[in-house]
């Protein structure tokens, strides 16, 4: 299994789709009337994945890419835009990879740290980029270099707490709930502040939803007084409608006089005129109170949509803040037995070198020449003949 790992690796490069990878997908669908593909920007962008593998893409969703090559992930991308969409042409997705993981380099060099990948990189070339093999007098800058993984390692944790309680914060906003679920060891100064940004948040919709609330009683309100004087219109056009039919049969009596009768006319048209400005000025009331309660079931709609939001990114930020702290305690470690070993010797000698790789979900060191063909996300092991001679004799 090892051997097909190391052997694999050249061929595997180009496909890589593993956490932290960097992606960028284009959607484009065909324009039948000219024969040329439009890209769809709403739907493209980049996309980074996740933690076991997996992507998330807007409108589809969460997608494990397992064994699927970028090809094939672009096929499976456009055939679910196509079901998510209702579509009848099916849409063309491409993938490009904008940055791999980067690779790590410990052990027995003078610059342990993490360096961008690139395809085709080997094990001799990760070791020029940490800056060759460790000799004594990289001692020093070996301590200093200790001091600022310690400041990283302070400032990563740092922020892990606060994304911690961020989190815990964004969860009780969507939960609706008034206080936040503390994590452990979480900082009372921190932990304050995320309160006080609840209880805001809180309010702040609170008070927005009572607003158009009220609103929406004024409307009804003015739809009252309305209802009332188109009553009373009512009841003046049919006073009015009856009466000028009595006239009428005067004036053909020659009872009445004709100005009489026009005058009810004109009373009557005038009165019409106001039930149909009342009844507009009804219907324009209730499409305002309708429209106000259409805001209010947004408000929270909305919210929550953001606040989902919110909690992605900050879920997305927390995992490579604790993926960059382990980085450090590992460089740490490694820095601190290379510091003893030249404490002891004050040499270098011949080195030899590991590949510390995941393969089929397990962690197994891989011990390779300089000239292996790396993966993106290796740790790249140096050691000495030194080294390995003081771990021997420390066991």
């Amino acid at each position: 299994m090892y051997t097909v790992a190391l052997t694999g690796a050249a061929s595997a490069q180009s496909d890589y789709l593993g956490p932290q990878t960097r992606l960028r997908l284009n959607i484009f669908q065909l324009m039948t009337q000219t024969g040329q593909y439009a890209r769809w920007d709403a739907l493209s962008g980049e996309l980074v994945v996740g933690a076991g593998g997996v992507v998330t893409v807007p409108v589809i969703g969460a997608i494990t890419i397992g064994d699927l090559s970028i090809e094939a992930l672009s096929q499976e991308i456009a055939a679910r835009f196509q079901v998510e969409m209702g579509l009848i042409d099916p849409l063309a997705a491409t993938i490009e990879v904008v940055a791999y993981p980067p690779i790590y380099v410990v052990g027995a060099v003078a610059q342990p740290g993490q360096y961008a990948f690139q395809p085709g990189m080997t094990v001799l070339q990760a070791l020029a980029l940490g800056g060759g093999q460790l000799r004594a007098e990289n001692t020093i800058s070996m301590a200093s270099e200790r001091i600022q993984l310690l400041s990283e390692l302070a400032a990563h944790e740092n922020e892990i707490g606060r994304s911690s309680l961020r989190v815990a914060r964004l969860n009780a906003e969507l939960a609706d709930a008034t206080e936040i679920d503390v994590p452990e060891d979480a900082d009372d100064k921190a932990l304050v502040q995320e309160q006080a940004v609840l209880k805001a948040g809180q309010t702040a919709r609170d008070r927005q939803i009572a607003s158009l609330t009220d609103l929406q009683v004024l409307y009804q309100q003015e739809i009252d007084v309305l209802e009332i004087r188109t009553a009373d219109i009512e009841k003046s056009i049919a006073s009015t409608e009856s009466e000028l039919a009595g006239v009428e049969k005067l004036v053909a009596t020659g009872m009445a006089t004709v100005s009489r009768r026009s005058e009810l006319e004109r009373l009557l048209a005038s009165l019409r005129s106001d039930r149909l400005e009342q009844n507009t000025a009804i219907m324009r009331a209730k499409q305002f109170m309708t429209e106000a309660e259409r805001n209010a079931d947004g408000i929270e709609d909305t919210r929550r949509s953001e606040l989902t939001e919110q909690l992605l990114t900050e879920q997305a930020l927390l995992e490579q803040l604790q993926l960059d702290a382990q980085t450090n305690r590992t460089l740490l470690a490694n820095l601190d037995k290379q510091l003893l070993i030249e404490g002891d010797t004050g040499e270098a000698s011949a080195i030899s070198f590991t590949i510390v790789r995941t393969v089929d979900d397990r962690i197994v060191d891989l011990p390779v020449g300089e000239a292996e063909i790396l993966l993106p996300s290796d740790v790249v092991k140096v050691s000495t003949a030194i080294a390995e001679t003081a771990r021997a004799s420390g066991t």
